[in-house]
């Protein structure tokens, strides 16, 4: 129950991206509430954020000895010489703010090139999670033919109600979907990750 909330100090999250919904849950708890950021080659985490509601920042700060910096691919690159060897290349983009300190915004292998532009689903979907409340939902690229891909977003219920201009209104006009798909079937993996899929439309 609630009691056994309140007994805990400091709650450490992490295996796992942790989703906006449970965010604001845990800002909410009367608990100095943690995320933490690792990986199995890091052989545990390597950063933490404090959760408190600012869910699109999603702003992680290295723990001590651990050096950052970013590949070509502005992907995370991690030095943590009591770990590893040799620093650990990630697949996660991010937008390094100094050596100690970085903003998550999405899986390289997620991200929709549009116009030239790079846009990261995670981002989208973390700023849309206190506006579409009625439907389960993911963000994704569909090809274009002037752009290379645009921006979709797959609602599962097909009466969700959300317009293109209560999507404008929490996003970034290049982050703003061209299209939006209604009473899509959506599949989860077995950790209860929605499984994205590139439609073929």
């Amino acid at each position: 129950g609630s009691g056994a909330v309140e007994r805990i100090k400091i709650l450490l999250v992490g295996g796992g991206p942790l989703l906006p919904q449970q965010e604001k849950v845990l800002a909410a708890a009367p608990v100095r509430a943690v995320e933490s950021y690792g990986m199995t080659e890091t052989l545990s985490h390597i950063a933490l954020r404090e959760i408190d509601g600012s869910c699109p920042a999603r702003e992680f700060s290295a723990l001590d000895g651990v050096a950052l910096a970013v590949d070509e691919r502005d992907c995370l690159v991690i030095d943590d010489p009591l770990v590893c060897r040799h620093p650990v290349i990630t697949n996660d983009v991010v937008e390094l703010l100094d050596s100690r300190r970085f903003r998550l915004l999405g899986r390289i292998d997620n991200v929709i090139n549009s116009g030239g532009i790079k846009v990261f689903p995670e981002s989208i979907e973390r700023k849309l999670s206190g506006v579409i409340t009625d439907s389960r939902f993911y963000v994704a690229g569909e090809p274009h033919p002037e752009l290379g891909e645009q921006v979709t977003l797959y609602v599962e219920n097909s009466d969700c109600s959300i317009t293109r201009e209560e999507l404008a209104s929490v996003l970034e006009k290049y982050e703003v979907p061209r299209k939006i798909r209604r009473g899509v079937d959506i599949r989860l993996t077995a950790s209860g990750k929605i499984i994205r899929r590139h439609s073929s439309h």
